[in-house]
């Protein structure tokens, strides 16, 4: 679960394990090293009208890649 991302989000998709129809498109990917094997990934999305910027940071190991933080903040158009 992302940080600030509302229960209802969660309930509406992850529980039930079902895809919603959303329009969506993403945009301004920026990747940045912090760590050996640990990344920043940084992109804007635009879903169902609300733009957010998101950032995660991944970590690679033995089994793949693993989300260590995730947070989407709304912002405003320009």
């Amino acid at each position: 679960m992302e940080a600030g991302m509302p229960a209802t989000s969660l309930l509406r998709s992850g529980v039930t394990g079902q895809a919603l129809a959303e329009d969506w498109e993403t945009s301004d990917f920026h990747c940045q090293e912090l760590a050996a094997a640990v990344y920043l990934l940084t992109y804007t999305l635009v879903l169902n009208g609300r733009r957010t910027r998101r950032a995660t940071i991944w970590q690679q190991g033995a089994d793949g890649w693993t989300v260590l933080y995730h947070q989407g903040t709304v912002v405003q158009d320009l």
